[in-house]
């Protein structure tokens, strides 16, 4: 019997990165980074020290993204759990 493995995984997005969880304006919501994450069960989190400090606010993400106190906290808590820790740039 063949085993099927599953992939779960968390982008954490601060700093510049945070942009990826804000809709771009004009832009169908299909052509937004964010659009596959159910598909490929990615769940994104924004730092909300950059939200602040590029004052937004929650409702100016795209819905379904979760609001952490702080992304670099977010990574070393994952970490932490046994979590891998993978670096993208976008």
């Amino acid at each position: 019997m063949k085993k099927e493995l599953a992939l779960l995984a968390i982008a954490v997005a601060f700093g510049i990165g945070v942009g990826i969880s804000i809709p771009r304006a004009g832009a169908a919501p299909s052509a937004h980074p964010t659009k596959h994450r159910a598909v490929f069960h990615v769940n994104v989190a924004a730092c909300n020290n950059t939200i602040r400090k590029r004052e937004l606010s929650p409702s100016d993400l795209t819905p379904g993204v979760k609001v952490v106190d702080s992304g670099v906290a977010e990574v070393i808590r994952k970490q932490e759990e046994g979590w891998s820790y993978v670096k993208l740039a976008y």
